[in-house]
């Protein structure tokens, strides 16, 4: 029997990371589990598990953008700049009005530079930022650029300011907190951080948790979503059986009557939806990357099966040629 593979939108609860929501689902269906995107333990929403095979589309789910809904307190300056943190500053918060909040966060739409803060997984000299500040230490931090696509105004109740924001990858939300914070004369950290979207899902197809525990495996298999929702940003081709054959063997394709612009990967799909491969244009071919093998041999099965069904089934072999 063939082990799922695919997707499962979760909407992780407040309380635990998310290598402990990954754990979690692997212990209780046994799979190999991965995930589109770290979240904090004080972050909830949308998480995106990677399963079985679905693994191997972990570059391109960290690459895509993504949108949040936080709310920070004014006033406190914490160590990791969240209410997990102890409260190591105070600071005056002035007057301010809904047109203030507006008028200040204009200025963070865009690309721009960001210096992560200490705690976070950025590594310096093969160190993570995070276990330094563990420390007590203080590192020197590089810039790296961020692009803040819309930022909006949800909510403020003086100390509390609740935003939505869709940004690029690489964007640490608490310390955008901090910087508006000190635009409008003050200091602040994140007290509730809730992902909304991560790519092209959103938490209307999020599942929680703990439902998703207390299933069996059919009834995830049921809510999985397909690998080619994943890439819905890619050209996605569909190929036949040979085409199929050749990525499999690592060859690379001509796809006749089509050109790709080379640096845009893009997906190969057979007539049912699967994910074949992920290619990368080379010149007029396409060099397969990520190659999908379970996915192949159901396709070639299912095509010689209806071709013929008393046709003698061609096999792929998974590196043990007397198999």
């Amino acid at each position: 029997m063939i082990p799922p593979s695919g997707l499962l939108i979760v909407h992780k609860p407040r309380g635990l990371s998310s290598h402990d929501v990954v754990a979690k689902v692997r212990r209780r269906f046994k799979w190999k589990v991965g995930h589109g995107g770290t979240l904090d333990p004080l972050a909830t929403g949308v998480l995106p598990l990677l399963i079985n095979e679905g693994t191997k589309l972990a570059p391109y789910m960290i690459d895509r953008d993504k949108s949040y809904r936080f709310t920070m307190k004014l006033g406190e300056y914490t160590a990791t700049l969240d209410a997990e943190g102890e409260v190591i500053e105070t600071r005056y918060v002035p007057p301010l009005c809904d047109e203030d909040i507006c008028r200040n966060i204009k200025v963070f739409l865009g690309e721009q530079q960001q210096v992560p803060p200490m705690f976070s997984a950025v590594k310096v000299k093969g160190q993570p930022l995070y276990k330094s500040a563990a420390k007590g230490e203080e590192v020197e931090r590089q810039p790296r650029w961020i692009n803040i696509y819309s930022l909006d105004l949800v909510a403020f109740e003086a100390p509390f300011i609740t935003l939505d924001v869709t940004c690029s990858k690489g964007t640490y939300v608490r310390q955008l907190a901090l910087d508006i914070a000190e635009a409008l004369g003050s200091t602040a950290h994140v007290t509730a951080l809730e992902r909304t979207r991560s790519g092209p899902f959103d938490l209307k197809t999020a599942v929680s948790l703990s439902d998703i525990l207390d299933m069996d495996e059919a009834d995830v298999e049921s809510i999985m979503v397909r690998p080619s929702a994943a890439l819905s940003f890619m050209a996605q081709i569909v190929v036949d059986r040979d085409i199929a054959l050749q990525l499999f063997q690592g060859k690379r394709v001509t796809i006749p009557g089509e050109s790709f612009p080379e640096g845009r990967p893009l997906a190969f799909l057979d007539p049912d939806d699967r994910l074949l491969a992920i290619g990368e244009p080379v010149g007029p071919e396409v060099q397969p990357v990520k190659v999908f093998p379970m996915h192949v041999q159901q396709y070639l099965d299912n095509s010689i099966s209806n071709s013929d069904p008393h046709h003698h089934q061609e096999k792929i072999h998974h590196g043990n040629v007397n198999e």
